[in-house]
């Protein structure tokens, strides 16, 4: 009887690790085009240099026709933008999760901010806690935090044709 208790709590114990485990993994997505990522990491750097509170690397996505594609790399400060226009996928790009974002399904903000797609509250709530645990607390208390930086950081606009980098922008603005 000792036996079967000692057995049964292991098994229990490996359940519930495995539980855990399971939750704080990602499915990536695969980049596929060196110098896409290579640009997005040196944006990286570049936004690391600016911003010491938490951010993350967005990137918008817009096929204009079979063979252009337009790129969009984005400093993501306040997680409320996401929420906005939520990402559709994650890769993994050196040791750090980029978002991606196809714009195909995000509607202009004048239109009643109804999108295609939406992230739910749970989704959201485990963005914020992993990604911006100091908004983390705001978020939970149903306050908005008050930004402590207006992010004006310049964005990354990139151009493929035929999956060869055209052209490379550092502009502010809107992702596309």
């Amino acid at each position: 009887m000792g036996n079967e208790k000692i057995i049964l709590v292991l098994l229990l114990m490996v359940t519930a690790m495995s539980c855990t485990m399971n939750n704080q993994s990602n499915d990536y997505l695969e980049l596929n085009n060196k110098v896409l990522e290579q640009e997005i990491e040196g944006y990286a750097k570049y936004a690391d240099s600016i911003f010491q509170e938490s951010h993350i690397i967005n990137v918008c996505c817009l096929e204009v026709n079979y063979s252009t594609c337009q790129y969009v790399v984005d400093c993501v400060t306040d997680p409320e933008i996401i929420k906005k226009r939520p990402y559709h996928f994650v890769c993994k790009i050196g040791e750090r999760d980029v978002f991606f974002t196809m714009l195909a399904g995000i509607v202009k903000k004048d239109s009643g901010n109804k999108n295609f797609f939406n992230m739910d509250e749970k989704a959201y709530s485990g963005f914020i806690k992993r990604y911006f645990p100091g908004d983390y607390k705001y978020y939970k208390e149903g306050k908005q935090k008050v930004p402590s930086i207006i992010n004006d950081i310049e964005m990354c606009y990139l151009t493929f044709v035929n999956l060869k980098l055209v052209k490379k922008e550092l502009k502010r603005g809107s992702a596309l």
